[in-house]
Formats: C-alpha cells, sequence, structure tokens
C-alpha cells in the first residue's frame, strides 16, 4: 500500500483541493521512528520517500493521471488506496474515475448500519472530546448532516459503483468477518486481487483495544436507530446476503 494512509485524493480533487499535508503528516509520523531500515525495508523506503516528495510537491488540484503517476514508485507491485471517504464520491467524480482506470478492482468494505453510526459518533465525540448524544434529537441531527447521511447506507453506496463497475471486479467484505476470521478475508482478498492467498498471520486483537475507546451504545438510542436504519437493513439483507442477513433480526425488526 503506499506510505500515506488514506491518501484522500479522489475526494480532495472532486472538491477542488490538494494533497501536499498529507505529505507533511507522515513526515511527521516518520520523524518519531528510530534506526534505519535494511534490505527490502530499506528498498521500499526509498520507494516510499519518493511518494512523498511527488505529493509534497501538490500545489493544488491535480488531475486523475497525475493521481496514477504516483503508484509507478510501487513497480509491478499491485497497489491501491484506501480512502473510506472514497464512498462518498458523487455519480460524477465515479464517471471520471472509472472511465481513467477501466479495470480498477473495488473493494467495499460494509457495516451493520446502526454499529456503524454509533462508532462514527464515537469518533467524533473522540476528536472533539465531546460527551455522547444525551437525546434522540440530538443524536438525529448529527445522522442527518450530509457528510454521515452520505457514508451511512451500505446498499446506496454499492449501488452506486455497481452501475458502473462489472461485478467481478467489485469485492464486498463485511465487518463481522474483519472481527472473527481477519485471516480468511484477507485470503479472499488477495485472491480477489488475483495475488494469491498468503499464510495466516493476522491477530484479530484490534477490535478489543478499539473498543476501549468507545461508549456503549444506551439500549433506548439503539433501539431508535434499529428504526431509523430498518429499511436498510433489510436493504443489505436482500442485496448482500451473508452475515447482513441477521442484521434485522440483531435487533428484533424480524422474527
Amino acid at each position: 500500500m503506499p506510505p500515506i494512509k488514506e491518501i484522500h485524493y479522489l475526494d480532495r480533487y472532486e472538491a477542488g483541493r490538494g494533497i501536499a499535508d498529507k505529505a507533511s503528516l507522515f513526515e511527521a509520523k516518520q520523524s518519531r521512528k528510530k534506526g534505519l531500515p535494511t534490505g527490502e525495508d530499506h528498498r521500499l523506503q526509498l520507494s516510499a520517500a519518493a511518494f512523498v516528495d511527488q505529493v509534497r510537491q501538490d500545489a493544488g488540484p491535480r488531475d486523475l493521471d497525475w493521481y496514477a503517476s504516483l503508484f509507478r514508485w510501487k513497480g509491478d507491485r499491485l497497489s491501491g488506496d484506501i480512502t473510506p471517504a472514497y464512498v462518498m464520491l458523487s455519480p460524477r467524480m465515479i464517471d471520471l474515475v472509472t472511465a481513467r482506470f477501466p479495470d480498477l478492482r473495488l473493494i467495499l468494505f460494509i457495516r451493520d448500519p446502526v454499529a456503524r453510526a454509533w462508532s462514527q459518533v464515537c469518533g467524533e465525540l473522540l476528536r472533539r472530546k465531546g460527551i455522547v448524544p444525551k437525546d434522540w434529537p440530538e443524536l438525529k441531527g448529527f445522522l442527518t448532516s450530509e457528510r454521515v447521511a452520505a457514508a451511512s447506507y451500505p446498499s446506496r453506496i454499492f449501488s452506486r459503483w455497481r452501475e458502473r463497475v462489472p461485478p467481478e471486479r467489485i469485492f464486498v467484505g463485511f465487518f463481522d468477518h474483519l472481527v472473527s476470521e481477519p485471516d480468511v478475508l484477507r485470503a479472499d482478498v488477495l485472491r480477489f486481487l488475483g495475488a494469491g492467498s498468503s499464510p495466516p498471520t493476522i491477530e484479530a486483537s484490534f477490535d478489543t483495544k478499539r473498543n476501549v475507546l468507545r461508549a456503549p451504545c444506551p439500549p433506548e438510542m439503539q433501539q431508535r436507530l434499529a428504526e431509523w436504519f430498518a429499511d436498510e437493513l433489510e436493504a443489505c439483507a436482500r442485496l448482500f446476503g451473508g452475515p447482513a442477513i441477521d442484521w434485522p433480526v440483531r435487533y428484533s425488526l424480524v422474527t
């Protein structure tokens, strides 16, 4: 993967913004590391430095050819970009992306909308050092904000991309599997990308660490969220199957 996690190129490009600040964040993080890598790690670091140098020179919006050129530093390795904000790209921007990259492969990870929404609430609160919404009107105001709503409906996100990308080039993964069997999910993703698979090496400890930072969702709030997303929970069950079939049952929306 690129050395900068969540490049945010496509969403910033759509908004007419550059990404040079991402290089500064990466370099600040690297400056806190000690020791010099050797061998293959050293080669990859040189590649990462070239990538960051190119990003640093970004004085403003560039076209999609410039974006594509970022990945040349990876040589013949499979590479890509992971940025959750891309689920919010407009149909027009998706058209531009799929026209420029006709062979792209899309990986979309989806999560139970109720749990995902509450996780986003907690994430926002951590960043702002705020408190959990005390009542439904306050939480509803958060859910209806454009930025939150755009990322809260997996069936709509999938449909926008599905209209432009053949189904065989879209991988839909579940957060449920990321928690319960990350090794299997990783192998499935690698096979989808044409990279074979790899020995199981992922430790499923991330979820425990993250949950330490999460406030539990009060039962009354959870029920309100379930009612708010009832149609979406049913749509996901029909469209995606798998773990999504259990999402409505989880909140007693079906029997």
